[in-house]
């Protein structure tokens, strides 16, 4: 997509909006787009606005506007360059690498729910190495959890994006887990915390 960089008025009436802004613009010039800066999202602007028009031309009659007086406010034109161009911005966003652990967290299931249940469920998406559930007990609500070790990331991230359901119709809720955390040969593992206190 081809777009020039836009102009910065200043000086502008500060409870005008944006659309205002625009339909005034638009007598002399082909507006894109406006950004109008605000103070807060429920307050009046700031009296300045970036705009971008369709192109370098009628950037530059939009530049002539500098000075013209709008609602007895005179205003400031400034290009945001030196001289108006255009720029290649991509039209695609920027593809954000999600973090990929063989381990993954689960929440969701039933307090009665089973080892065996999760590992039949989650043996579906690849090689499970270990499964442990565990429930906490709380003076309102009591809730399950377990901690789920795929043999490699790419088991875990199918499973991820999949969606794991027990009992047919229950769907378990999935994160990466992302915490530091050991495995000792006899089985029991312990997670350790930013201060680097260990829990079991």
């Amino acid at each position: 997509m081809q777009r020039h960089l836009g102009l910065l008025v200043k000086n502008l009436p500060p409870h005008l909006p944006s659309a205002s802004i625009k339909q005034f613009f638009d007598k002399y010039a082909k507006v894109s787009d406006i950004y109008t800066f605000r103070r807060s999202p429920f307050g009046g602007h700031t009296g300045q606005s970036l705009i971008h028009f369709e192109n370098a031309v009628e950037l530059n009659k939009a530049l002539k506007l500098n000075g013209r007086s709008l609602k007895d406010y005179k205003l400031i034109v400034e290009p945001t360059v030196e001289a108006a161009h255009e720029i290649d911005i991509p039209i695609e966003r920027p593809v954000r690498t999600k973090f990929r652990s063989q381990l993954l967290y689960v929440t969701g299931q039933p307090l009665d729910s089973t080892e065996e249940e999760l590992t039949r469920a989650f043996r579906k998406f690849g090689t499970v190495r270990w499964i442990e559930q565990s429930h906490q007990d709380r003076k309102k609500f009591a809730f399950a959890y377990a901690f789920v070790m795929y043999e490699s990331p790419d088991f875990a991230t199918k499973a991820y994006e999949s969606g794991v359901y027990i009992r047919d119709n229950i769907k378990l809720k999935i994160s990466f887990f992302k915490r530091p955390i050991k495995y000792p040969k006899d089985g029991n593992f312990s997670f350790q915390d930013k201060a680097g206190k260990r829990r079991r």
